[in-house]
C-alpha cells in the first residue's frame, strides 16, 4: 500500500535514533469516532452511511471532517456527497484529489477565491490577504471562519493542509498556465 511504501522510505532516510514512528492506524477514523464527530456537529448518520463514509475516506480524519463540514454547511446534500464518495479511488491520493475536487465544484466562490488566495502564498502574509481579501476584512477572523467550514485550513500561521495547498498550487498552475511564473513567485 501507498502507506508502507512512504513509511519503508521514511525509515530507509532517517534512522531509528531520529525517526519518531506512529502507527497511523490509530490515528484513522473509525465508525465510532465518525459517529461522535457528527454528533459533535449535530449531524447523525445511518449504520450504511457511516459504514460507507469510513470505507471511502478510509478513515482518514481530513476527508472526514471535510465530509462532515459539507454536509453540515450545506454545501453538497449528503445524498449527492455518498454517491460522490462511491464514485472516488480507493488510494490515499484518490481521497485528498477527491477531496480537492469536491471542494473546487461545490465551494461558494467567495471561499474559493480566498482559499486559492492562501494556496498561492508560500508563507503566511497577514497584510498580503488583507490586500486580497480587503482592507475592511479581518484576516484572523476570516481564517477562523474558513476553518470551521474547511478542515484542509487551520487558523495557525501555516494556515492550511501543505498537502491540500500542494495539490490545489498545481491545480493553479494548470488552470491559469499564464500566471504559473506568478504563482510560484509569491
Amino acid at each position: 500500500s501507498e502507506r508502507k511504501y512512504l513509511s519503508s522510505k521514511y525509515k530507509e532516510e532517517y534512522s531509528d535514533k531520529t525517526a519518531i514512528f506512529i502507527n497511523l492506524e490509530k490515528l484513522l477514523f473509525k465508525e465510532a469516532d465518525i459517529q461522535e464527530f457528527a454528533k459533535s456537529e449535530n449531524l447523525t448518520f445511518s449504520d450504511e452511511e457511516l459504514k460507507e463514509i469510513g470505507i471511502h475516506t478510509r478513515g482518514i480524519p481530513f476527508a472526514v471532517k471535510e465530509v462532515i463540514s459539507n454536509i453540515k454547511n450545506s454545501i453538497i446534500p449528503k445524498e449527492k456527497l455518498l454517491v460522490a464518495l462511491r464514485s472516488s479511488g480507493a488510494g490515499d491520493s484518490d481521497i485528498l484529489i477527491s477531496t480537492v475536487n469536491r471542494f473546487i465544484k461545490y465551494c461558494n466562490p467567495e471561499d474559493r477565491k480566498k482559499v486559492f488566495s492562501l494556496a498561492i502564498l508560500k508563507e503566511y502574509d497577514k497584510e498580503l490577504l488583507r490586500k486580497l481579501w480587503g482592507e475592511d476584512i479581518d484576516v484572523e477572523s476570516e481564517l477562523e471562519s474558513l476553518s470551521e467550514r474547511h478542515s484542509f485550513i487551520s487558523q495557525s500561521k501555516e494556515s492550511k493542509n501543505k498537502t491540500f495547498n500542494e495539490y490545489l498550487r498545481k491545480y493553479l498552475i494548470l488552470e491559469f498556465p499564464n500566471q504559473k511564473r506568478r504563482i510560484q513567485k509569491l
